[in-house]
């Protein structure tokens, strides 16, 4: 339980610490394009200079990543200066069970379920590791 607040304290402290950057509404639908410049390369993961960033992993021909792509895009742009995506290559570990990686804090421990998946850093160590289109977007509908 207590872990479990922590990291909801932890969740809300990055959120109001960083930067809104809300647009007018778009004509067109958004597209992985548009958030290029928030894309990290996997192995930087822990090396941003940051003290709490979301790092979003996701594939263009995931289905289930298609379904929530709006809404992560949309979060992206508006707290874009801790929230970063990553595309899914075969470098990156596959894991059954991701609570393992709960305080990793180098790419050779850390590992997702599949995509998408949503992982908080803080201090460079994973905080959250949520996994699966539902998850994801329950947990951005808090925001």
């Amino acid at each position: 339980m207590g872990k479990k607040c922590l990291t909801i304290i932890i969740i809300l402290v990055s959120l109001l610490s960083c930067s809104s950057n809300v647009s007018s509404p778009r004509d067109t639908p958004l597209d992985y394009k548009d958030i290029e410049h928030l894309k990290i390369e996997y192995q930087n993961i822990f090396n941003l200079e940051k003290e709490m960033y979301f790092a979003y992993f996701f594939s263009e021909h995931c289905h289930y990543c298609n379904q929530i792509k709006e809404k992560v895009i949309t979060y992206a742009l508006t707290m874009s200066d801790c929230f970063y995506f990553i595309e899914y290559t075969t470098d990156i570990t596959l894991l059954e069970d991701v609570h393992n990686t709960i305080g990793c804090s180098s790419t050779d421990c850390f590992g997702i379920k599949g995509t998408p998946t949503l992982v908080l850093i803080s201090d460079y160590k994973v905080e959250m590791n949520l996994c699966g289109a539902k998850t994801i977007s329950a947990f951005l509908n808090l925001f």
